[in-house]
């Protein structure tokens, strides 16, 4: 095993239910494989606080990691966090300063959460003082590591700096037969053609109800829209469905997550969303998700996100705004007609995902760049 020790931390390492902790076990997994001393700080003191008291936890993590930084008798190489709390990576640095020997704070950026909120709902002092306290973390960070293109804009356009590109990942999703795919979507009480797929939460940033009115809309299209989860935007596009009295859309709870692989390789085609003033903040997982069982994908949002230009790149689905329609109207339609078009797309993407976004992809470049950073 390499000399070269990293530290990763996340106030929800525990969490296994998180993407965000789940995607922290890889990277650790993969960096071990690649030759890295790898290890999670795991919170211990925070986990007392009670679960619905979120800021405490964050800010006895907070305690715990600073305690970490300063009193650890070897200390790592690079400590990788994603700062949360907001402004976690400033208050690190700091931090930092009475130890000479302190790791390199690596920002992960996987969610511009301060900017989007700022850009979503406009400006208030509270929100301002949020996103003034993640522009600092950016700048206070000794490396800033960004997901996509689009957020490394904007990461120079806020807080002025570089950062370097190293694209999300998404774990092999478990294979499921025929029979059982048939049987699950028999279950859901199918019976057209095609079915439409999103899954997940669906929160302020990933409209919905645009497709479903693209739904009541659409002619001789014998295609299903399924939705299987929560959140802001769930509960408005159900509620658009109901006052249309839509037959062909489904509003369902999440599945438990051993179910995941049944229900991705259950739909035809899968859709993901992602507000166009939310573009350049975040980069919706899920997109690869889909990547990865074959399915192509319908990406709702700006021509200009990180998603849609991958997906342009795989030739792995199509992408439309998601407020026209009309425009939606005519891709429902276009998918309803085309047997052709989900096989060969689909085929295109998981292509693409087996080599890019794999874990040992992404791993294999955190490594790279780490012992890069090292040999500065």
């Amino acid at each position: 095993m390499s000399s070269l020790r990293v530290d990763l931390a996340y106030a929800y390492a525990d969490n296994h239910k998180d993407a965000v902790a789940r995607a922290l076990e890889e990277l650790k997994g993969g960096l071990i494989a690649e030759g890295l001393d790898a290890r999670v700080v795991r919170p211990t003191v925070s986990k007392v606080a009670p679960s619905n008291a979120r800021p405490l936890q964050q800010i006895l993590f907070s305690l715990e990691l600073a305690c970490h930084i300063l009193l650890r008798r070897q200390p790592a190489k690079f400590l990788i966090l994603v700062d949360i709390p907001t402004g976690l990576t400033l208050l690190l640095r700091v931090v930092s300063i009475l130890r000479p020997t302190a790791p390199k704070i690596v920002n992960w950026a996987l969610d511009l959460y301060r900017s989007q909120d700022l850009a979503m709902n406009g400006s208030t002092p509270k929100r301002n003082l949020r996103r003034f306290m993640e522009v600092a973390s950016l700048k206070s960070a000794h490396e800033v590591v960004v997901i996509g293109s689009c957020m490394q804009e904007e990461v120079r356009s806020i807080a002025k700096r570089n950062s370097q590109i190293i694209p999300i990942w998404h774990a092999d999703v478990t294979a499921s037969t025929k029979s059982e795919i048939d049987l699950f979507r028999a279950d859901l009480g199918l019976t057209s053609k095609l079915m439409m797929l999103y899954s997940g939460r669906a929160g302020q940033n990933h409209p919905l109800a645009g497709l479903v009115q693209s739904f009541a809309e659409a002619q001789n299209a014998d295609i299903d829209l399924v939705v299987v989860g929560q959140g802001a935007k769930f509960d408005e596009a159900s509620q658009l469905a109901q006052d249309l009295a839509l037959k062909n859309c489904h509003f369902l709870p999440p599945v438990p997550f051993g179910d995941m692989g049944k229900l991705l390789r259950a739909a035809d085609w899968h859709v993901a969303s992602l507000a166009v003033e939310a573009t350049g903040t975040c980069v919706p997982s899920k997109v690869y998700a889909s990547m990865s069982v074959g399915r192509p994908i319908l990406f709702l949002g700006s021509a200009d996100s990180q998603a849609a230009l991958d997906i342009a790149s795989a030739c792995a689905g199509l992408v439309a705004d998601p407020t026209d329609v009309t425009s939606l109207r005519g891709v429902i339609e276009r998918i309803a007609s085309d047997s052709t078009l989900a096989g060969a797309m689909g085929a295109s993407g998981q292509h693409f995902f087996r080599k890019n976004r794999t874990v040992s992809a992404g791993a294999a470049a955190w490594a790279g760049y780490l012992k890069q950073c090292e040999s500065r």
